[in-house]
């Protein structure tokens, strides 16, 4: 008995040796990843360029300036293990939105409703008059991160805008163009690589005037399609597509870079362009024009072997190509070929090295392209190049339609020459004097079929019109809000919401326009509070006070619309978008400083004065700061690699720091904070790809759980608890909200929630007034949206779900080289799901087994059970559990 009681007691103290090793060995490792990460991302040119201040980024020219935005999100979303943003990944979590919102699984009570602003639009590089509108007045517009969007109308005094689809939002929009042969075919394509803020995924195709869209399979590494037209051979609409590689968010995007060329409606496609030496790869495509006597003529800018610029080559069958120009010291060209007369073609480009003074030859040719003359560059009101440094980025031409001697430039501004380029007028201003009000940074112009005197034209604010060749351009009620009723593509970081139960008014930081100020109930037009960037903002006790921010570490206050003064202006600390929070009771404002200390000023609202917290070990900085809404003494930091702190008595000058970094966390950047009904229920989420995205530490267990369940692969930027239901939680992620209403259980299912409009567009920042449940949701592209939440979320949840098993069509249908089938399951179920050939035998088992009650997706490879691929042709899938059976068919195309 005693041996056994020894024996007994050796083997508990060697478990107890043992399981101790364990965890000491995994906090180690788990240390020495974190460390490792943390060391790459100090490496990182967003923490080693200077901080630059308005004045010193005015000095250098626009194209080579620092891009700290694009860095930041860069550190805040690449994926850990491949040290590389995978944008391609989105497309997936897209498909699988696009899936689960057929099945109906939106909750019911979330009606999102979009709050505006109706005047404030945003970057738009593609506009297309409607070839089916017989009196030529319906507009499409794509806006480069507000998606596509169509008005009946833009000749009217104040045209209401439409969205396409909520899919759209998050497509960076760079073309539009139909089929002269069949004007129902529209194509429109995705990446914008002027700006080289967002990577696209190829062509979108309508086959009904727009109605309804499919993604063209072949087209998804056309990462950057430039422009794209479709030209009439032999009464067969060939489509012509102009695609680009570029350096985005740390890595090089190796796809599709050429003319591609499709004669079978966007199927197949075969690269056209002759290649450029020493590289012996293909011009890239900047601009594609289509003469009236049908030759094609493609004006290029530099590859990425920094080959090719400054070309314009011509065809007269689009396969067999001649060099009519060439300047190597250029970098990009557009072109305008007369639509009356096709000899008559413009071109200009600019240089390599961009200063006010940027443009290389702007040139013309009557004859074809034969020969060239120089022409007059047009000069602004400075009496330097229209274009001011940024012809790399604003750079349009467009001829009346009725008379080859009238010329349209835009750069900055808008230009027109009645003489061939001879002598040149201004048409518009930026600020709106002395010549007429048109937003800056022109990027396309287009005319009204059969009124040469009217166009449209897209630039960085979205839409505007003029009647009467541009002698004015309409606005709205004579304010800024020109064309864009509606239109609603801003990009918000931020949202506050004004304290007072019932009352409508919020705050929004946004990227180029500034804080905006909502005050109306419904969709109207706001006011800019604050100008530049905006970052977070706050409404304090007295809601006429508010603080808004502006990149980095520069905050202002303000008394309605009146600055009362800067509250903090150091421009070399911080993040570009500085996480920020704001201790009402105390009236303290803490923020993002550096790698060892927070920024906290005190007095915010009557004569502040900064009192920094230092000495804390956060290696990188602060991604995240929180105030305790139950103990206002309680900080909680996250940082940019997932290290964790909480700071006691922090309204003291002697806080206490303590490290919480939970050994299970993933290396990314924390992204928000929320806490529960307590101080140790807390709320985290982080906003990388490739990684565990939400986490959730509760008082009874003290142990941090994974609350990720079925949630796609893609960023998570916020989250927050239902005020009624600790257990209902809602994400904002890079494609629209997201809930899940148990997140106890032990299969955690998400939802997407679009219901009442809000996109599946990158939401950046969730804000909740918890006296009447208002919840308002700043997205990144489709503006400002808020719902009233109910008590009654989880049973209403759950009596929306089917009661049956449904089987969705797979997706991509047709496919080329894989495809997923998803299906729901109202309770726990032993299923089958098999693949059968047309013939009905069995191809291949893809589940066979007990799976839990909600949604279920898998990837079938084109494998059969014996690991060998099968050929092209039509497959049945079918579900099957008890005496229940639900089949669909499919296609797989080679």
């Amino acid at each position: 008995m005693v041996n056994k009681f020894i024996l007994v007691l050796i083997l508990v103290i060697f478990s107890i040796i043992f399981i101790t090793g364990l965890k000491i060995h995994n906090n180690t490792v788990n240390e020495f990843l974190l460390k490792d990460y943390e060391e790459f991302l100090l490496s990182q040119k967003y923490y080693n360029e200077k901080k630059l201040s308005k004045k010193e980024l005015k000095k250098i020219p626009k194209h080579i300036r620092p891009k700290p935005n694009i860095e930041f999100e860069k550190i805040k979303t690449l994926d850990p293990n491949l040290r590389r943003v995978p944008k391609e990944r989105l497309i997936e979590a897209i498909r699988e939105t696009e899936i689960r919102q057929s099945l109906n699984r939106t909750i019911s009570t979330f009606q999102w409703k979009e709050r505006g602003p109706s005047n404030v639009a945003g970057r738009t590089r593609a506009i297309m008059f409607d070839p089916n509108d017989p009196q030529s007045k319906k507009l499409w517009a794509g806006g480069v991160t507000g998606g596509l969007w169509y008005t009946d109308d833009i000749t009217s005094s104040a045209p209401t805008w439409n969205k396409v689809d909520d899919i759209w939002a998050n497509l960076a929009i760079s073309s539009i163009t139909y089929d002269p042969t069949n004007p129902n075919i529209f194509y429109v394509g995705t990446g914008e690589i002027y700006a080289n803020v967002s990577r696209g995924f190829g062509l979108w195709k309508s086959e009904d005037g727009g109605s309804s869209w499919q993604h063209l399979p072949n087209t998804e590494n056309f990462y950057y399609v430039n422009d794209i037209v479709v030209r009439d051979e032999n009464d067969q609409g060939v489509l012509y597509v102009g695609t680009g590689l570029d350096y985005y968010e740390g890595q090089w995007h190796y796809g599709a870079h050429g003319l591609y060329r499709s004669v079978d409606n966007g199927i197949n496609f075969d690269q056209v362009l002759p290649n450029v030496l020493p590289s012996n790869q293909p011009y890239q495509p900047s601009d594609l024009e289509i003469g009236s006597d049908n030759s094609i003529w493609v004006g290029t800018r530099r590859n990425a072997y920094w080959e090719g610029g400054g070309t314009i080559l011509k065809s007269i069958d689009g396969m067999n190509w001649t060099i009519v120009y060439q300047n190597q010291d250029s970098r990009r060209v557009e072109l305008a070929v007369s639509p009356s007369d096709p000899n008559v073609v413009y071109a200009v480009g600019n240089k390599l090295n961009n200063f006010d003074d940027d443009i290389q030859f702007f040139i013309n040719s009557n004859n074809g392209g034969v020969s060239w003359q120089d022409i007059n560059i047009p000069l602004n009101t400075r009496n330097v190049h229209f274009t001011r440094g940024q012809a790399w980025y604003n750079l349009i031409l467009a001829v009346d339609p009725a008379n080859s001697s009238v010329i349209y430039a835009g750069g900055i501004d808008l230009f027109k020459s009645n003489d061939s380029g001879l002598n040149w007028s201004q048409i518009s201003q930026w600020y709106g004097f002395p010549y007429p009000y048109v937003h800056a940074d022109q990027h396309a112009i287009i005319f009204r079929p059969g009124y040469h005197q009217e166009f449209a034209v897209g630039n960085d604010g979205g839409v505007h019109y003029s009647i009467d060749g541009g002698l004015t351009f309409e606005n709205y009620n004579n304010n800024y809000s020109l064309k864009n009723n509606g239109y609603n593509v801003t990009q918000f970081y931020s949202v506050a919401i004004h304290p007072e139960i019932g009352v409508n008014q919020f705050l929004a930081g946004s990227q180029d326009n500034g804080t905006q100020f909502f005050d109306e109930p419904e969709f109207e037009n706001t006011y800019e509070i604050s100008g530049g960037d905006g970052g977070w903002c706050f409404f304090l006790n007295n809601p006429q006070r508010r603080i808004t921010s502006y990149v980095y570490n520069t905050y202002f206050l303000y008394d309605n619309f009146n600055r009362v003064y800067k509250i903090l202006d150091d421009q070399e600390s911080g993040h570009f978008i500085n996480p920020t929070d704001y201790d009402s009771i105390n009236d303290i404002l803490y923020s993002t400083k550096d790698d060892t200390s927070i920024s906290r000023v005190y007095n915010v609202s009557s004569a502040p004065f900064r009192s920094n917290i230092n000495g804390i070990p956060l290696v990188t900085m602060a991604s995240f700061l929180k105030v305790s809404p139950h103990d206002f003494n309680y900080l909680l930091v996250g940082t940019d690699a997932g290290r964790l702190f909480e700071i006691k008595e922090c309204t003291s000058e002697n806080p206490i720091v303590n490290e919480l970094t939970y050994p299970g966390f993933p290396q990314g950047y924390i992204s928000s904070i929320e806490f529960g009904q307590t101080n140790d229920d807390v709320l985290i989420t982080f906003s990388n790809y490739g990684i565990s995205s939400i986490w959730e530490k509760d008082n009874s267990s003290q142990v941090w759980k994974s609350l990720e369940g079925d949630l796609p692969d893609m960023p998570v930027r916020w989250a927050i608890y239902h005020p009624d239901d600790y257990n209902s939680v809602i994400v904002a992620t890079e494609v629209g909200i997201w809930t899940s209403n148990d997140v106890s259980s032990n299969s955690i299912n998400w939802t997407p929630n679009s219901a009442g409009g809000i996109a599946n567009v990158r939401v950046d920042m969730l804000r909740i007034r918890k006296t009447d449940k208002l919840v308002a949701a700043a997205t990144h592209g489709r503006g400002l949206f808020t719902t009233n939440l109910v008590s009654q979320l989880k049973n209403e949840t759950e009596t929306s779900l089917p009661n049956k098993i449904l089987l969705s069509q797979n997706f991509p249908n047709p496919f080329n080289n894989s495809t997923k089938i998803s299906y729901f399951l109202p309770e726990r179920s032993k299923i089958r799901l098999e693949i059968f050939d047309i013939k009905g035998a069995r191809v291949k088992n893809l589940v066979n087994g007990i799976m839990p009650r909600g949604q279920h997706s898998i990837k079938w490879d084109l494998k059969d059970d014996n690991q060998k691929e099968v050929s092209a042709g039509i497959y049945i899938y079918k579900i099957t559990s008890g005496d229940v059976s639900k089949s669909k068919t499919m296609s797989y195309i080679k």
